[in-house]
């Protein structure tokens, strides 16, 4: 086992105040045959009940770390397909039309 594909764990220390233990996902380790990233990247976002980029990163984030985490998680929630077709429109919902008063001067 190369260096590359070794798990390691770390304490985290933010201020004095020990967040907890996370996990060092490498770039070449892989989980049932796809990426360990991208695997965990799925399993976040489903846990969050496909709760948008910052939900996904907070959960993800709160046991795992790796390089360009955030990036990847922006790119995975971007372009999963089952949000992209089934999020809601923040438009208003179109009414009828109205007519424009006639100007009575011009």
């Amino acid at each position: 086992m190369t260096h590359e594909a070794t798990l390691i764990f770390f304490a985290d220390d933010k201020g004095g105040k020990n967040v907890g233990w996370r996990l060092i996902i490498p770039n070449t380790f892989n989980i049932k045959g796809i990426s360990a990233k991208e695997f965990l990247l799925h399993e976040a976002h489903n846990n969050t009940g496909y709760g948008g980029l910052q939900k996904t990163y907070s959960y993800l984030t709160e046991y795992y770390s790796w390089v360009d985490s955030y990036q990847d998680t922006q790119e995975f929630v971007a372009s999963y397909n089952t949000c992209q077709l089934t999020k809601g429109t923040t438009q208003l919902p179109v009414g009828l039309l109205t007519p424009l008063t006639v100007p009575t001067r011009p």
